[in-house]
């Protein structure tokens, strides 16, 4: 599990004030306090005078109720921390834990990492919640003096409600040792409507709802700046520096949080977004989903009635659900979907169906493989939660790495090809690869040598090489790739 979680967080934090022992002038330290707030005071002006020229984020698509975000000022703030005791883990021991899953030397640990769990404030649609999300830092080790770099690590689906946050499991934890050990200050949210600890979520998650995640994720680097103030031995140098990593429904999340972060967190720099096997056609897997009984069909259950919760509309699933015996699926979607237990799964009830005429109406799957402009308000929700297809525009076009695994069956890699050559038209500068062979996971855990070699040059300020970017290959031997499948 450590070595497929993975994506990444984002950097800022000020450097501690020199502290000098001996005879101090009081009359110089007046004049230094005076000289260091009026610089304090001109560098906070210049950056609100720059959030301030930053366009107004869309809000409140598809024809939602008009709705304002609460002042960044007043979110993004640390309300508790926990200290992890089974992260705070050497280099070895994290070689140790590569060595279990078949990783040993396809990726060279240079750290070590101590973790936390963190509650944070943040906002959905415009109303104040609280969230919860994993830290781990570089540690365990010599440390060079420098400013280190964050990454916000945008997690899989590991379900739609508390019980499933990563941060309860230790995933989160995991992927962020991970890239701990690589230099990184890591931040893992558990994203908004899945609390791992502390009170329960007041609203629901909503899956594959890109300006939810994204606001989530960069209140969550917010607050992490805080915890890393409060604890003393989080207290690492940083700099503005954030790489947004993810697979499957974090590469998706990583590409909406690099989107909107440009609106909501002009503040940070992006070397770098790495969008690990993404969704980014969510009509073609609808379709996919509707025509036999597969991967995307359970996914596209969560889909449909998350998106219904967060967008507040229609008023009932009766036209996309069946409603008989013995499931009711348009009365109890949500119950199946957003679990209590600790079983993560859509619900034991609802595991035994294998068909699609259990699942959609008939008169559904007739409206998807229709019109697509007829199919409302799914149409509406589907595209601008496409990356290439919503109406959010992009303020800057930063490097990005996009993986794709040859024999997805759930993020199926076919519908997503020419969503990848849409975005490269739009300006978008992307760099692709294809692992031969690889199924859903598999694509991101098999490049993760290549990732850390990109991320790495993005970071060093190296350009991408021009002669390849947008440009798509056939799939290739990935660096982790068993030997078998590259024969």
């Amino acid at each position: 599990m450590l070595i497929i979680c993975l994506a990444f967080i984002f950097a800022c934090s000020e450097n501690e004030d020199e502290v000098v022992d001996g005879d101090i002038d009081a009359e110089s330290i007046v004049e230094e306090s005076e000289n260091t707030l009026e610089n304090e005071v001109e560098s906070a002006e210049e950056e609100a005078d720059g959030i301030e020229e930053t366009p107004e984020m869309p809000l409140a698509l598809c024809g939602m109720a008009s709705y304002d975000l609460v002042p960044r000022d007043n979110v993004g703030h640390l309300v508790e921390q926990e200290k992890l005791a089974l992260y705070d883990l050497s280099p070895q021991v994290i070689e140790n834990m590569l060595s279990e899953t078949g990783y040993a030397g396809e990726v060279d640990i240079t750290y070590g990492c101590r973790s936390y769990n963190f509650r944070y404030t943040t906002q959905d649609r415009g109303v104040p919640v609280e969230a919860t999300a994993t830290m781990a830092i570089p540690a365990n080790a010599e440390l060079p003096e420098q400013d280190w770099p964050f990454a916000l690590f945008l997690h899989g689906s590991t379900g739609f409600s508390d019980p499933c946050a990563p941060s309860r499991s230790g995933e989160g934890a995991q992927g962020a040792c991970l890239l701990a050990s690589q230099g990184y200050v890591t931040i893992a949210p558990d994203y908004i409507g899945m609390n791992g600890f502390g009170a329960a979520s007041t609203v629901p998650h909503g899956y594959l709802v890109g300006e939810q995640v994204a606001i989530g994720s960069w209140d969550a680097l917010r607050a992490a700046r805080e915890l890393m103030d409060a604890e003393e031995d989080m207290n690492l140098p940083t700099d503005m520096r954030v790489m947004v990593w993810g697979g499957s429904q974090g590469g998706h999340a990583a590409l909406f949080t690099e989107l909107y972060g440009a609106y909501y967190a002009p503040e940070y720099t992006v070397p770098g977004v790495l969008a690990l096997i993404p969704p980014l056609n969510l009509e073609g897997l609808l379709d996919i989903g509707v025509e036999s009984f597969s991967p995307p069909t359970s996914a596209l259950l969560a889909v449909l009635t998350t998106m219904r919760a967060w967008y507040g509309k229609p008023d009932d699933l009766l036209d996309v659900f069946t409603n008989t015996d013995p499931f009711y699926l348009a009365d109890n979607a949500e119950s199946y979907v957003f679990v209590e237990g600790e079983d993560c799964d859509l619900g034991d009830d609802i595991k035994e169906i294998d068909t699609i005429e259990e699942i959609f109406t008939p008169e559904f799957v007739e409206a998807v493989n229709g019109e697509w402009d007829d199919l409302t308000p799914w149409n509406c929700f589907f595209d601008e939660n496409s990356i290439a297809r919503t109406s959010v525009q992009p303020l800057r076009f930063t490097p990005t790495l996009i993986v794709f695994s040859e024999l997805d069956d759930l993020c199926v890699t076919a519908p997503q090809l020419p969503e990848f050559d849409r975005l490269c038209e739009q300006g978008y500068k992307l760099d692709y690869m294809n692992c031969i062979g690889a199924g859903h996971s598999e694509g991101a855990a098999w490049s993760i040598p290549e990732q850390f070699a990109w991320a790495k040059a993005r970071l060093n300020g190296e350009p991408q090489d021009a002669e390849k970017i947008c440009v798509r290959t056939d799939p290739v031997c990935c660096s982790a790739s068993p030997e078998d499948v590259c024969q």
